[in-house]
């Protein structure tokens, strides 16, 4: 069976619903855990708590004091750095995606911050439910496109993917390099909710796989392998 090797607190529940838990840690044993709305910072090898924090603390200000939710962390063990991102607002006009990039291996430190918007194809929607993943060159952010005053069940107006460059991220360019690709269908419906995969030559690889069923399809045999 299992054994504990180390066990900590984690983020406390704020009454937000989902939690939308996600984690990474890194090869010297920082790791970074974030929830619907905070994040905390954790030395695994002490089990100590080096610092907690907002998602709405971990942004500049001027972009507002709309909410921010659905955090994910990732690790690039390659480049020894760290990702954040997460939603901003879920309005076409205000919404954002936030993407974060560690300037060093320490997450105490500095980060590159930076703003994708919500409604790229400015058709009046808003980005829900990203999932990411990475390969060798690039970051991968997949997000549902969403019709404003409709239920995500119903409102779903395709998944777009954002693929950027990493080193334009860690070196805190400008601007980042990257690439948008959109109308991603099959028999001319759009796939829903296209997960980004880790696999275990993606630090290797400069390609990247997407996966999806017939999410709300009472009976389904189809996967989609993008």
């Amino acid at each position: 069976p299992p054994e504990v090797g180390q066990m900590f607190e984690g983020n406390l529940y704020n009454a937000s619903v989902p939690m939308d838990n996600s984690m990474a840690v890194s090869d010297d044993g920082r790791l970074i855990s974030a929830v619907n709305s905070s994040i905390y910072l954790f030395d695994v090898n002490t089990g100590e708590l080096l610092a907690e924090n907002s998602l709405h603390n971990f942004v500049d200000h001027s972009l507002g004091f709309h909410s921010k939710y659905d955090p994910k962390v990732s690790f690039d063990p390659v480049n020894n750095r760290f990702q954040i991102i997460f939603l901003y607002s879920n309005t076409p006009s205000l919404g954002h995606i936030i993407v974060a990039f560690s300037a060093t291996n320490d997450p105490m430190g500095d980060w590159h911050v930076y703003e994708l918007p919500s409604n790229p194809l400015d058709n009046n929607r808003w980005s829900d439910y990203p999932a990411i993943s990475q390969n060798s060159e690039d970051l991968f952010i997949t997000v549902n496109l969403i019709i404003p005053e409709e239920p995500w069940q119903t409102g779903f107006d395709g998944t777009i993917i954002w693929q950027i460059n990493k080193e334009s991220g860690y070196m805190g360019a400008e601007e980042m390099d990257m690439t948008l690709w959109t109308d991603i269908t099959f028999g001319g419906n759009y796939i829903r909710n296209l997960t980004p995969v880790d696999g275990i030559n993606c630090f290797d690889d400069d390609n990247m796989y997407f996966l999806s069923n017939r999410n709300f399809a009472l009976a389904n045999d189809t996967i989609f392998l993008v």
